[in-house]
């Protein structure tokens, strides 16, 4: 796995055992599906990391800012990175009550068919995104919001995530 810059807190160092999230904190769908990933049991076995304020080095090797800020991205414990629904699939196999989803999810073609409806959320999830002036001042690079989308007016909404709501359901 990968250590983050020398400066990093012993709770930033990631461990061999350890799933890491990667989020856009400033998307207000995106927080609320994280914020009730958090809350699940064994949500403290993972490593959460809001890329919209992160130093780069909190990304690791091989995610851009950009990349992550665009889609959904979860490390698994052997340093390998998963996105989209593959990412989701990865999350909810660590969370005790959603394993069992997440082992169907990634079982045969569900991963190519769950991602073709997350990005299907992923072509309106700019209209939920704060833009960079409603974002808080860090001392991490910038956020870079561009992408297919750039330029286009983002009025900030709330909503809870389609994802956890399908969990909720079950």
């Amino acid at each position: 796995m990968f250590k983050t810059g020398a400066n990093m807190t012993q709770e930033n160092v990631v461990t061999q055992n350890e799933v890491v999230v990667y989020f856009d904190g400033a998307c207000p769908v995106c927080s609320s599906e994280i914020a009730y990933y958090r809350r699940q049991p064994g949500a403290d076995t993972c490593q959460w990391i809001d890329a919209s304020n992160c130093a780069d080095t909190d990304l690791g090797p091989g995610l851009t800012r950009a990349a992550a800020l665009k889609r959904f991205h979860v490390r698994r414990p052997d340093g390998t990175l998963a996105d989209g629904a593959r990412g989701f699939g990865v999350l909810w196999q660590a969370l005790p009550r959603t394993a069992w989803l997440g082992h169907i999810v990634s079982f045969g073609p569900m991963p190519v068919v769950l991602d073709f409806a997350y990005r299907g959320f992923l072509a309106v999830r700019p209209l939920w995104r704060k833009t960079p002036s409603e974002l808080p001042a860090t001392s991490a690079t910038p956020v870079d919001t561009t992408n297919e989308h750039a330029g286009e007016p983002r009025p900030v909404q709330s909503g809870s995530g389609a994802f956890g709501a399908l969990v909720r359901r079950l």
